[in-house]
Order: C-alpha cells, then structure tokens, then sequence
C-alpha cells in the first residue's frame, strides 16, 4: 500500500511526460527515470506530476536572486 503521497512541479514538458509514463526513449533519460521508478517503489511513495510555466515555477525564484545578485557584484 502506499505510504505517502507528494506533489512535484516541473516546467519541463519532456520531463513531465517521462515522469508520468514511467519511462523514456530518450537515452539521457532512461537511468534517470528507472532510478526514480526504484525509490518510489522502495519508499512506498505515490507522486502526483504537475506541470507549472518557467515564470510561476517556484523553485526558480531562489536561483534566479543568485544569479542576479553575482550579476551585479561583477559590474
């Protein structure tokens, strides 16, 4: 039975795809998903993909004030 359960966004359409089929042709892809396949089944978890566009993905916001904070350090 499933243990928990997690929400996970991504603005990667190709990933998102992957993710939900389980699988990929891609050959970059395969390990990466095969891997993730194994955890989710090891740790008894039930992902929920979602799909979110570049500009409202909230795991960009953090990166985006680094690499705007060097910006300016280097002018």
């Amino acid at each position: 039975s499933v243990k928990s359960r997690f929400l996970h966004l991504t603005d990667s359409a190709v990933c998102l795809n992957a993710l939900v089929r389980g699988r990929s042709s891609s050959r970059k892809l395969r390990p990466l998903i095969s891997r993730i396949n194994a955890l989710l089944l090891a740790g008894r978890v039930h992902p929920l993909w979602g799909y979110v566009s570049s500009a409202t993905n909230p795991a960009d916001r953090p990166s985006r004030r680094v690499r705007r904070t060097c910006q300016k350090r280097r002018m």
